[in-house]
């Protein structure tokens, strides 16, 4: 990740539950309304507000869509949670009572304060590692730069797994918050830089056929 310039690698993009987080955007834009200059250029404002998959949870969340990264694994840069501007963000949550009163999980917070203080293009999702914690999973997807077949992971380190499946229980599919991620980085890449790395453009060109999945 170093080698690499990121700051913060996940596995699953999930939504939240809102009545965990209602308060949690409105406190958020207390507190950038006295830090504008801590919104990064490269920021990924679009996928933490994006209403199209689940617009009753960024409403009854007041504004925030509910995607976070999943903090269950996670990789980290600790420089970003020792900034300044994090400290103060953390500062301002933990005043207003949300953590106590609302439940606010590290996981949202993590991710609300990624995708607004740092660069799109420093967060890096992990499609070629391994992970379940059922009922959620992140199968393996080497494909850009792999073959297999076996029609399961290209790595072949994983049995029976199907690329890109979130879930084999149908009833949580539409905890899926992928879609919206490619769509932002997507956009992050297309107005920041005139050429992307192969697997962010293979990423792209088939984003919208993770929503088969949902």
């Amino acid at each position: 990740m170093a080698d690499h310039n990121k700051t913060y690698g996940f596995t699953i993009n999930i939504f939240d539950d809102p009545s965990s987080v209602a308060s949690l955007w409105p406190e958020t834009q207390s507190f950038l309304k006295s830090h504008p200059d801590y919104l990064a250029a490269d920021n990924s404002l679009m996928w933490l507000t994006d209403r199209t998959l689940r617009p009753d949870h960024t409403d009854a969340a007041n504004g925030y869509s509910t995607c976070h990264f999943w903090s269950n694994f996670e990789i980290g840069d600790l420089d970003f949670w020792r900034s300044k501007k994090y400290q103060q963000y953390f500062e301002h949550l933990d005043q207003s009572g949300g953590f106590f009163y609302e439940r606010w999980g590290d996981a949202p917070v993590h991710s609300v304060a990624l995708g607004l203080f740092e660069d799109n293009s420093r967060i890096h999702w992990f499609r070629d590692i391994g992970y379940q914690h059922p009922p959620y999973i992140n199968c393996p997807d080497t494909s850009a730069s792999s073959s297999s077949s076996t029609g399961g992971s290209a790595s072949g380190m994983c049995q029976n797994c199907q690329p890109n499946v979130f879930t084999h229980s149908w009833g949580v599919m539409n905890e899926d918050c992928r879609v919206n991620w490619f769509r932002q980085m997507c956009q992050s890449r297309t107005r920041h830089t005139s050429t992307m790395r192969p697997d962010e453009d293979e990423i792209c060109r088939h984003a919208m056929d993770f929503g088969n999945y949902l």
